[in-house]
């Protein structure tokens, strides 16, 4: 798992339900709808487990914030 500092977007393919995700911080979580980005979740710090089979999902971390999320099978 790689450390974030800025703005990640990811296509997630079919081949993973589910990836940890860890905050330190605080991190917006946007998903596309097919014409634009909507607000999925805002996140504190702490670890979460996220579904993302067949999704997009935009990652942004506030200032001084990061995040980590499993990349397998993208």
């Amino acid at each position: 798992m790689a450390r974030y500092t800025t703005q990640k977007e990811f296509s997630f393919s079919d081949g993973q339900d589910s990836r940890v995700l860890i905050v330190n911080g605080s991190v917006t979580v946007n998903a596309w709808d097919g014409q634009d980005w909507v607000l999925a979740d805002s996140l504190t710090t702490g670890s979460s487990e996220y579904f993302t089979v067949n999704t997009r999902l935009q990652f942004i971390p506030e200032a001084g914030s990061s995040f980590y999320i499993d990349e397998g099978d993208l």
